[in-house]
């Protein structure tokens, strides 16, 4: 099928971003076709990115908005959702990039599978000035399948990133779920990408490279704060409960719901090690990764943490030194055997 109506809505949320954001933009503006609209909602930056907006808008190359009190990025990202036009929703991060060929070979995947609810995409991690290998969304499976058995795939066999740029929505099954980001929550992908999935019937592997990931030190999905280690502790109960109320039966779900329980006990294991949770917040529903583990090594985990949360915490910095201390071992037994 042939599609000619304006196909691509770019959402760029940007937030004290002065620095990266022109090369975010222009690498949507140099895309190798012109079926798209760039949205960028700047969400009360103090840095200049501001002025960098203003300045792309006068040459009527973005629509924009401003917000005049930082609401944060799931509440910019529902905006962006609420003005695009287009049949496909994208979204970029201020700090990062798309390749030159994203939008056509998004396209491409479009016209060859007839619309699908969701196209998935691969991406490369940056580190400064080194791009390291693809990750994300490798699935072995070619074609069209449910958005459910993706998911589940995906954690089952560790290639599913729950980034929500790393993959296309179509906008009409957006709108159909009422699918939105969590506002005021962090991390707040973790809850949206597999809602999105779970609601989804006909999900693409795109099978390309599209989306250049920065890693900044001071990004949200860097930090380790108070409200990071509550906003996991919450979306994880909430995601339960929405397999709950949609009727979702653990059989199908597993592997999603083992990748809750070990969210869980991380983010509990963050707060305690540095002091963000007292001992009666940890304490507070310890079975909930017992009662969402699937796999044995999970299994055995979150019984320790049901009998007590800081014994596992515990017990995890004790295997962590262990481990290290093996490592250390292993390198200094393997140089001697080289120099002998």
């Amino acid at each position: 099928m042939k599609i000619e109506k304006l196909l691509f809505s770019v959402i760029i949320p940007v937030y004290n971003t002065r620095d990266y954001l022109p090369m975010a933009i222009e690498s949507v503006l140099k895309q190798d076709c012109t079926d798209y609209e760039i949205i960028v909602i700047d969400d009360d930056s103090s840095d200049g990115s501001r002025e960098v907006v203003k300045g792309y808008e006068k040459r009527g190359e973005i629509i924009a908005a401003y917000n005049e009190k930082n609401q944060g990025l799931s509440t910019a990202r529902n905006q962006g959702i609420e003005m695009a036009r287009g049949e496909y929703i994208v979204f970029l991060d201020s700090d990062d990039y798309f390749s030159r060929d994203a939008l056509s070979n998004f396209r491409k995947k479009i016209e060859e599978y007839d619309q699908p609810d969701i196209i998935a995409g691969h991406a490369y991690r940056l580190n400064g000035t080194y791009i390291s290998k693809k990750r994300g969304n490798k699935s072995p499976i070619v074609g069209v399948m449910k958005g459910r058995d993706f998911l589940e795939d995906g954690y089952r066999r560790d290639y599913l990133f729950a980034c929500s740029q790393f993959y296309i929505y179509r906008r009409d099954f957006i709108e159909e779920k009422n699918l939105r980001f969590k506002e005021g929550l962090v991390h707040e992908d973790e809850l949206f990408t597999p809602k999105a999935m779970i609601c989804a019937q006909r999900v693409v592997d795109g099978d390309f490279e599209f989306y250049y990931h920065r890693n900044r030190p001071g990004s949200i999905s860097n930090k380790r704060e108070k409200k990071h280690v509550e906003d996991i502790r919450t979306l994880c109960k909430e995601l339960e409960q929405f397999l709950e109320d949609r009727g979702e039966s653990p059989k199908n779900t597993c592997y999603l719901r083992d990748h809750m329980a070990v969210l869980y006990m991380s983010a509990t294991s963050v707060g305690l090690e540095n002091h963000f949770l007292d001992v009666k917040t940890a304490n507070s529903d310890k079975n909930f990764p017992f009662r969402n583990a699937k796999r044995r090594i999970t299994i055995g985990k979150a019984m320790i943490y049901a009998v007590s949360p800081r014994a596992y915490v515990f017990l995890k910095k004790g295997l962590t030194k262990i481990k290290k201390a093996w490592n250390l071992v292993s390198k200094d037994c393997f140089f001697r055997r080289a120099v002998l």
